[in-house]
C-alpha cells in the first residue's frame, strides 16, 4: 500500500518540474527576442552612410536635336507651254544654269510669220482708230463708232501680245539660278502643251528639315541659330527660317527647318543630317546618368542631402544627354548631390554624409 501511494507524489513532482522548466524557457526567450529587438533598434538608430558630391548649377544654352534631311531651297517642273518638236538642247543634266538661261529650244513653226501679222493688223487697226476720232471731232462719225473702232484696235493688241509669247515659249528658260536635276526630253521629240520638260533645283541656300516633338517647339524660335551634321561628318552653320504652324496628324511633330549658305553646291539634297537648334539659356546641372532615381509614380529625380543631413528629393527635366552624362534642370543652384547609396535611402530620412574629395573615409 505504501508503494501505490508514492507512485502518484512521484509523477505529480515530476509533472511540476516540467512545468517550470516549460515556464522558464518562455521568459529565456523572452529575454532573447527582447536582446534582438533592442540590436536591430540600435542598427536603425545609426544614420546610413553615404557618398556625396558638391555641386553648383551653369548656365547653358538649351538644345533642341532631331534627325533629318537636306532639300533644295526651290524646286520645279518646268512644263510646254506651246506645241512642237525639240529643235535643240542647251544643258545637260547636273548643269550649273543662271536665270533665264535656255535649256532648250522647240521649233518655232509659223510663229514668227504670226507675229508679222499680228503687227500689221495692229498698225492698221491704230490708222482706223485715228480716223474714226478725226471724223468725230467734225460731226461725221458717231461714239458708237469710235468705240467699235477701240475695240477692234485692242484685240489686234491682245492677238500680238499672244503671238509673241507663243513665240517667246519656244524656249524653255530657266526662272532661277540652279542645278538641272532632270529634263524628260530628248532632241527631236514632240512635246504638248503641259507635258514635263525639266527639273530645276536651287540647292543655295540648302535647307535642312526636321521634325520637332510639340514639348520642345516652345523653345525654337524663328531666326534662331543652329548647326546640321551631315552623314559624312562635316558640320553646318544656319538659322531657322520656317516653324511649321500645323502638326503631322500621324507623328505630331511639327516641321522646322534650318537655311544653310552652300554657295559651292557641296551639300546634296536629300542627305541625312542631325539637326541641332539653340535656344534661350537655361541654368542646368551635369550629372552622371547613374545618380537618377525613379519615383514611384515614374517621375525621375535626383536624392541630394540637405544642411540638415537629411535626404530630399527633387524632380528633374533632362535637356541634354552625352557620353559623359546628363544636364538636367529643377535642383537649387547649389546641391549635395548623393552619388553612392542613393537607392537605400529615402526622402527625409537622416544620412551621415561622406564627401567624395575626402578620400580618408570608407563609404560602406
Amino acid at each position: 500500500m505504501q508503494a501505490l501511494w508514492r507512485k502518484p507524489v512521484w509523477v505529480a513532482a515530476l509533472i511540476v518540474v516540467i512545468i517550470i522548466v516549460w515556464m522558464l524557457s518562455g521568459l529565456w526567450k523572452s529575454d532573447s527576442n527582447d536582446e534582438s529587438s533592442a540590436v536591430e533598434q540600435g542598427s536603425l538608430a545609426t544614420p546610413l552612410r553615404v557618398r556625396v558630391r558638391d555641386l553648383i548649377a551653369r548656365p547653358m544654352q538649351r538644345e533642341i536635336v532631331s534627325s533629318g534631311e537636306s532639300k533644295p531651297e526651290r524646286a520645279v517642273t518646268l512644263r510646254s507651254q506651246v506645241d512642237g518638236r525639240v529643235e535643240s538642247l542647251r544643258a545637260e543634266r547636273g548643269a550649273a544654269v543662271s536665270v533665264n538661261q535656255v535649256l532648250l529650244v522647240l521649233d518655232q513653226r509659223d510663229r514668227e510669220l504670226r507675229v508679222q501679222e499680228a503687227v500689221a493688223l495692229v498698225h492698221q487697226r491704230e490708222l482706223e482708230y485715228e480716223g474714226i476720232q478725226d471724223l468725230l471731232k467734225k460731226g461725221f462719225a458717231s461714239e458708237v463708232q469710235e468705240a467699235q473702232a477701240l475695240t477692234l484696235l485692242e484685240n489686234a493688241r491682245a492677238a500680238l501680245t499672244r503671238s509673241q509669247l507663243d513665240l517667246e515659249n519656244t524656249q524653255i528658260k530657266a526662272p532661277f539660278a540652279g542645278l538641272l536635276q532632270e529634263r524628260m526630253v530628248e532632241q527631236g521629240d514632240f512635246v504638248r502643251v503641259g507635258d514635263s520638260i525639266a527639273h530645276l533645283v536651287d540647292l543655295d541656300p540648302i535647307i535642312i528639315s526636321a521634325n520637332v516633338n510639340e514639348n520642345e517647339l516652345r523653345y525654337v524660335s524663328k531666326g534662331a541659330l543652329g548647326t546640321a551634321i551631315l552623314a559624312d561628318g562635316s558640320q553646318v552653320e544656319g538659322r531657322v527660317n520656317y516653324i511649321s504652324p500645323m502638326a503631322n496628324n500621324s507623328t505630331h511633330t511639327f516641321q522646322v527647318e534650318l537655311e544653310v549658305a552652300n554657295p559651292n553646291n557641296e551639300i546634296a539634297a536629300g542627305a541625312s543630317a542631325q539637326l541641332t537648334i539653340f535656344g534661350e539659356e537655361i541654368i542646368v546641372h551635369e550629372l552622371s546618368a547613374g545618380v537618377l532615381s525613379l519615383a514611384d509614380d515614374g517621375e525621375v529625380g535626383v536624392k541630394v542631402v540637405d544642411a540638415q543631413d537629411k535626404v530630399q528629393y527633387y524632380p528633374v527635366n533632362i535637356v541634354s544627354s552625352s557620353d559623359h552624362g546628363v544636364a538636367v534642370t529643377g535642383l537649387p543652384k547649389n546641391i549635395r548631390l548623393i552619388t553612392v547609396g542613393q537607392a537605400y535611402v529615402q526622402p527625409g530620412q537622416k544620412v551621415e554624409s561622406v564627401l567624395e574629395k575626402d578620400s580618408t573615409k570608407q563609404v560602406e
